[in-house]
């Protein structure tokens, strides 16, 4: 949105850190313990490190070290780095969903490196060119501009290695590799793909997208899985599509293959959630378990959009959406009521968003 540079310093192009983008064009804090939350609505969608998002609140997580516990507060999903140190202080134990302190165990390497199982070591891959490499001989994932010279099946793998990297002939900047022939680009740079006549790297390009940041490796017409198609539509991952969100009031449906009402994620301005207060009153009365945990013991009920009761009301109470929050242009909201009034009104006048718009400035004579 173009007045985000306006609302605050610390805005940018992508959006504000703990605020949310108000109707009015200003910066407004994210609930207590959000790092990110919704334009508009002001809902959460990112809680900060520590914490976890469960019944639409940021919690603090219940596992020592653990970054991101998302839905269950004693399950961790991401796990703190300490600074100073190039692997994980802290890792994710898939059995329990705690976070185990390993500082002397490498579990990753950074790239053009490979790790060594037997010394626990990160060593130089030794094919030139190679950003990812299994061992000593072969390459998985050459350098950006360069690609696998015939890459051949890994068995037990669903991925191709060579033991050769080539280096791209297309004058193409945007691409990033070129595996089999290096005349022919296999990968772009993000926001395109490669042309299946020219070989070269072209825009995405598809109708009901707001922004096409990603398309198919392939085809530079269809959506890809980080695609952000347009408000009430997601990307359909069989037909490649920016396509409608089944339910009726429905901002953000994911993307999935065939989805149904439950799979609404966020509702459109003039909606509310009605399944949030159902998933907050489950949790508050969540049962404990033998060893004296409250948490989440079951799936959260799926988001359902409902209209506000109010026609004129843009955001409305979550808990059962009679009483208006924010109003649509043209209408103030009458505090003792909570209903959206006419500007037109008498008493409308004295309300900042009945204001008229701010006349443009003139525009100057040529000196």
């Amino acid at each position: 949105m173009p007045f985000l540079l306006q609302c605050n310093n610390y805005c940018n192009s992508r959006g504000c850190t703990g605020y949310f983008v108000t109707r009015e064009g200003h910066c407004s804090h994210c609930p207590e313990g959000a790092a990110a939350c919704s334009d508009l609505t002001g809902e959460v969608r990112e809680c900060r490190s520590g914490l976890g998002l469960v019944g639409g609140e940021c919690r603090p997580c219940k596992v020592d070290g653990c970054q991101k516990c998302d839905g269950d507060l004693w399950t961790c999903t991401h796990c703190i780095t300490p600074r100073g140190y190039s692997q994980d202080g802290f890792f994710p134990d898939p059995a329990t969903g705690t976070c185990a302190t390993s500082l002397d165990q490498c579990s990753d390497c950074v790239q053009g490196f490979r790790l060594d199982e037997d010394s626990n070591a990160c060593l130089p891959c030794e094919v030139a060119n190679c950003a990812v490499c299994d061992n000593s001989t072969t390459c998985r994932i050459c350098m950006p501009g360069y690609g696998l010279a015939n890459p051949q099946p890994v068995e037990g793998y669903d991925y191709k290695a060579a033991t050769a990297c080539h280096a791209c002939t297309k004058a193409d900047p945007s691409c990033l590799a070129c595996d089999g022939d290096p005349a022919v680009c296999s990968e772009c740079a993000a926001g395109m793909a490669p042309d299946p006549e020219t070989a070269l790297c072209v825009p995405c390009r598809q109708a009901n997208a707001s922004t096409l940041a990603y398309c198919s490796e392939t085809d530079a017409t269809r959506c890809g899985g980080g695609t952000d198609c347009a408000a009430g539509f997601y990307c359909h991952n069989v037909t490649g599509q920016c396509t409608p969100c089944p339910q009726a009031g429905c901002l953000s449906c994911g993307d999935v293959a065939a989805p149904t009402p439950g799979n609404c994620s966020e509702c459109l301005p003039g909606y509310w959630d009605a399944s949030r207060p159902v998933n907050e009153r489950r949790y508050r009365t969540s049962p404990v378990t033998e060893s004296g945990r409250q948490y989440d013991a079951f799936q959260d009920v799926p988001t359902e959009c409902k209209p506000c009761s109010d026609t004129n009301c843009l955001i409305c109470d979550t808990s059962w959406g009679a009483a208006c929050e924010r109003c649509a242009d043209g209408y103030f909201l009458d505090s003792a009521t909570k209903l959206c009034r006419a500007c037109s009104e008498p008493d409308g006048a004295k309300y900042e968003t009945c204001a008229p718009a701010p006349a443009p400035a003139p525009a100057q004579a040529p000196a």
